[in-house]
């Protein structure tokens, strides 16, 4: 009879598949055409890196890191989600995304960097752990992806939800040192995050009130 597999034995091909998940969450947030499905997409990647760094803490014993997964996904899969919903019911928009490049060249540069990412990854940090340089390159490729939906969204609010998927890009980079940096340090970035979502809604339906503007192309049409 062979002996049941440990957790920590078991949490690499664990990771492949979380990751996996993310990374299609991530692809299908950048072909999602209406602002909705986007913040679903969202709330679903954030769920994976949640699940992950829950993984990581069962495999290795860290409570730590379970109270930080835990506080992770109420913050990022319901909170956020939720006050990014409110914003846009307030805020008269249309529900599609405009673009400054099409969504199917968006999703291509999309998979070019999360290719581009594990490539890097694999031959600068070939001689760390696997755990490590998935971390590494799933972090890099999500804050690529989101500072490229930052570039090419003409809408705030959309702008916005790029700038959130970066943010789950740094939370996962700070994966590989979770149980280096003390905990009160990471609840700190998490409190951080929940008041810049408060604030950025509460700036997208301040401009709307004053400019009746929410694209990047309205607000330029009104310099002159």
């Amino acid at each position: 009879m062979s002996p049941t597999p440990s957790p920590e034995s078991m949490l690499p091909l664990l990771v492949d598949y979380i990751v996996a998940w993310v990374l299609i969450c991530t692809i299908l947030f950048l072909g999602a055409q209406r602002l909705k499905a986007k913040i679903q997409f969202y709330a679903m990647q954030s769920l994976g890196l949640s699940v992950l760094l829950g993984a990581i803490g069962l495999a290795h014993q860290n409570t730590k890191a379970l109270i930080l997964a835990v506080v992770a996904a109420i913050g990022k899969c319901i909170i956020i989600p939720l006050i990014l919903r409110y914003v846009k019911r307030r805020v008269p928009m249309n529900k599609g995304v405009e673009s400054y490049v099409a969504i199917p060249t968006t999703m291509l540069m999309g998979g070019g960097m999360i290719m581009a990412a594990h490539y890097l990854t694999n031959h600068l940090f070939y001689n760390q752990s696997h755990l490590f340089n998935e971390m590494l390159s799933t972090g890099m490729a999500l804050v690529f992806i989101g500072m490229l939906v930052m570039m090419v969204r003409k809408k705030a609010f959309t702008q916005i939800l790029g700038l959130y998927v970066v943010d789950n890009g740094i939370f996962c980079l700070t994966m590989a040192t979770v149980f280096e940096m003390p905990m009160i340090i990471e609840m700190g970035i998490l409190f951080e995050l929940l008041l810049g979502v408060l604030v950025m809604g509460i700036l997208v339906q301040r401009i709307h009130d004053s400019f009746q503007a929410v694209t990047l192309d309205e607000l330029e049409q009104l310099k002159g």
